[in-house]
């Protein structure tokens, strides 16, 4: 599955779909994933990448925390996926 909005493209796959060769190997898949990365994507509208995210996160496993105003003056949300990477998409700096 891909998640696009405009330029940035972010790929969701599970995987067991993954050919045999892929850099995602079952060896390299074995161990914890996640552990200590924080992506952060930004967006001009973080309230639409909300509406759009919100529902697949959730349903592919993965938990999202609300949208909220941040005390240093941006409004973001975060995700984590079912592997433990912590996402958090928030609006462009102005």
């Amino acid at each position: 599955m891909q998640l696009r909005s405009g330029a940035v493209a972010v790929g969701v796959q599970h995987h067991a779909n993954l050919p045999s060769e892929h850099h995602f190997s079952p060896a390299r898949l074995t161990g914890p994933r996640g552990v200590g990365v924080e992506i952060v994507i930004e967006v001009d509208d973080v309230e639409a990448a909300y509406e759009v995210a919100a529902s697949p996160a959730e349903s592919h496993g993965g938990h999202v925390e609300p949208l909220e105003d941040q005390p240093w003056g941006l409004k973001d949300f975060r995700l984590v996926d079912p592997d433990g990477y912590y996402i958090r998409v928030t609006a462009h700096r102005r």
